[in-house]
């Protein structure tokens, strides 16, 4: 019965440290998971100050681009715009005769 008894006890002691571990990772879990909410409303305030930024660039292009505003350094941006904007124009003729010749 000695054997059995011992036996017992390992096991019981063998839970208690399983349990401790499965309750710290649990824990570790519950951490991570507060975290990444954390992080997911970092990013979301994040993305507003972008749609906040781009609000402001949008309304000073518009300034720009009806002469309201002259600052050579704006212009230039403004300038490299047009330039991107002319090649995405070329890009989407090339797709609409890619697609018409398939």
């Amino acid at each position: 019965m000695a054997l059995w008894d011992t036996a017992v006890e390992k096991a019981k002691s063998a839970g208690t440290v399983l349990g401790a571990g499965a309750k710290s990772a649990a824990l570790k879990a519950g951490d991570a998971l507060s975290v990444a909410k954390i992080n997911a409303k970092i990013s979301d305030e994040k993305r507003t100050i972008d749609g906040e930024l781009l609000s402001i660039g949008e309304y000073y292009y518009d300034r720009i681009m009806s002469g309201e505003v002259d600052d050579e350094n704006v212009q230039l941006r403004v300038d490299a715009i047009k330039q991107h904007k002319a090649r995405i124009e070329e890009l989407e003729k090339e797709k609409s005769a890619a697609l018409a010749e398939s």
